[in-house]
């Protein structure tokens, strides 16, 4: 009926703004925590060294990538001066080391 569904759903309404107003005073006293943190003596350099050690590890990450690629193009590379310097037998080829020879 339409006083009972009207009451159901005023009482989830007011649930729901029970629980909301609970997570927002949850929420302001972790706020209210953090801005005493930032006030602690040191938390500045804690903060810059936090910082530089996300830093680190980023960088850390793109070095390695760059290594792998790198190793990957020193292998191509290696591949490639095979196939040309050997015919298909496994011999060097002497028509490339002739023409290495003229440069």
């Amino acid at each position: 009926s339409y006083i009972t569904d009207t009451i159901k759903a005023s009482f989830d309404f007011e649930k729901e703004r029970r629980r909301l107003e609970f997570e927002n005073s949850r929420l302001k006293k972790r706020i209210s925590e953090l801005e005493d943190l930032e006030k602690t003596p040191g938390y500045e350099r804690y903060s810059f060294l936090e910082g530089a050690q996300w830093m680190l590890e980023k960088v850390q990450k793109e070095v390695s990538k760059f290594k792998q690629s790198f190793s990957q193009l020193i292998d191509d590379y290696q591949d490639k001066a095979k196939d040309i310097l050997q015919d298909e037998e496994g011999y060097e080829n002497p028509e490339v080391l002739q023409l290495m020879r003229r440069q």
